[in-house]
């Protein structure tokens, strides 16, 4: 099954009161919370906003306890922070967070007209994306019965066949090398 927590349940299953119990402890971590001020900080930056000292709007998507809001609200931005948890919002109430909270589905929509947000960030997507895109090569590294140089001698065949030259087989095809030599 997915670990993917909207493949698991629905929204108020899987963030539920736990969860936010379990963001108290992350929003205490100072090294959870300066990281997720750099990633904040590197997200406002890549949306490259005019340098006017106008203060803008926007929209943090998946805003949870408020951290990346934090971030906007020191930068001088106004902010609305949506999460699809009650719970999670009710954790930023708690901790009187300066941007204004909506309880919501990014995927439903806002129903806002256009131009009224002048960007947005959503650093629960960055952090999902890095998460899973780590995995695939953490999965190759623990496979250690073989089936990776199978999988090799398997595609070789496959180029003999075609009449390709490929090296021979021996005791060190597919070995795990090091990153150096």
């Amino acid at each position: 099954m997915s670990t993917r927590p909207e493949l698991q349940a629905p929204p108020e299953i899987f963030y539920n009161d736990s969860e936010a119990l379990k963001s108290l402890k992350y929003t205490s971590s100072s090294r959870i919370v300066e990281i997720q001020a750099k990633l904040s900080e590197r997200a406002l930056e890549l949306l490259a906003l005019p340098d006017d000292d106008v203060p803008r709007f926007l929209l943090d998507i998946g805003c949870g306890s408020g951290l990346s809001g934090e971030t906007i609200s020191e930068y001088g931005h106004q902010w609305i922070g949506l999460d699809i948890s009650s719970s999670m919002v009710n954790v930023a109430v708690e901790r009187e967070v300066e941007g204004d909270l909506l309880l919501g589905d990014m995927g439903q929509g806002l129903g806002l007209r256009a131009g009224v947000i002048d960007g947005a960030i959503s650093i629960s997507a960055v952090q999902v994306w890095v998460s899973s895109r780590n995995r695939p090569r953490k999965m190759q590294r623990t496979n250690k019965n073989g089936k990776r140089r199978e999988w090799v001698l398997r595609k070789k065949e496959q180029s003999r066949r075609k009449g390709n030259d490929v090296p021979a087989d021996s005791k060190y095809t597919a070995r795990k090398r090091k990153s150096r030599f």
